[in-house]
């Protein structure tokens, strides 16, 4: 499910205007699902896919552990690629599916969690 999900994401990013550099890019501080560009800014994105309500929302899945794993995952991915001074975000995409796969709706969060100094690592 998870990679089909990113399958529909990265159309969907590409169709808002994204340019997608990264899918699945794994670091020992866990795996960030994409990473694009959205004009001068690097965005890691998190894909969460459901077909139900039982699992909560994708924006309920995105807990405070989560959001350090991907902050850390996202400093190893600026150092490793040598991107020191690209401004950067984290987004969440969020699918709705029905049981047969077929989406049935999307939410886009941009900026779906901010650093705040000394809190978020």
């Amino acid at each position: 499910m998870g990679d089909y999900g990113e399958y529909l994401a990265r159309g969907i990013l590409q169709e808002k205007g994204y340019i997608i550099m990264e899918q699945n890019f794994r670091t020992r501080y866990g795996e960030l699902d994409l990473v694009a560009g959205d004009g001068e800014t690097l965005v890691f994105i998190e894909v969460k896919t459901r077909t139900g309500q039982s699992f909560g929302s994708g924006a309920a899945a995105l807990t405070r552990t989560k959001q350090r794993h991907m902050i850390r995952a996202a400093l190893n991915y600026l150092f490793r690629k040598g991107y020191h001074d690209r401004p950067c975000r984290f987004d969440l995409l969020d699918l709705r599916l029905d049981k047969k796969g077929k989406l049935l709706c999307y939410q886009l969060l941009r900026n779906a969690f901010m650093l705040e100094r000394g809190k978020n690592c």
